[in-house]
């Protein structure tokens, strides 16, 4: 059977379950206790292609990366997908543009973030990293342990 996990995450701040988070976060016996963070870390005015970079521990994995964006303010929201497969889940970035924001681009720029989840569950061994922007949606990347 396959299940919908949905997570949201705007900014920087913790990311809150919606339903079904057993899927990809530990212990289904609890509530999950997520622990993740998304920070905006640079921007720069330019062009360039998306990508990101993972790094893998026991309980969760740290994903660096790049997204081209147009001028403009912008909301982050994750989305995580998962389990696609019975190991791939995947993690949704959404640039979402609003009329004024905490994150504002003054030219077409390459904006780079860090995403930290602290705690997936062990089954999964890989995720698919899609960046959804005002330009384009595209899978980035899958990342393996």
């Amino acid at each position: 059977m396959r299940r919908r996990t949905v997570a949201r995450l705007s900014g920087v701040g913790i990311i809150t379950c919606l339903s079904g988070c057993s899927s990809l976060f530990k212990d289904d016996r609890v509530e999950p206790k997520v622990n993740s963070t998304f920070t905006w870390t640079s921007t720069q005015c330019g062009e360039g292609e998306p990508n990101t970079q993972a790094d893998w521990d026991e309980s969760g994995v740290e994903i660096t990366g790049t997204a081209v964006l147009p001028k403009g303010c912008y909301k982050t929201i994750i989305e995580s997908l998962g389990p696609s497969d019975e190991s791939t889940a995947t993690i949704e970035i959404k640039f979402e543009q609003t009329p004024e924001g905490e994150h504002c681009v003054n030219c077409d720029s390459i904006v780079t973030y860090e995403l930290i989840v602290n705690s997936i569950n062990s089954s999964i061994s890989s995720v698919d990293i899609i960046h959804n922007t005002p330009l384009k949606e595209e899978v980035v990347a899958t990342h393996s342990r």
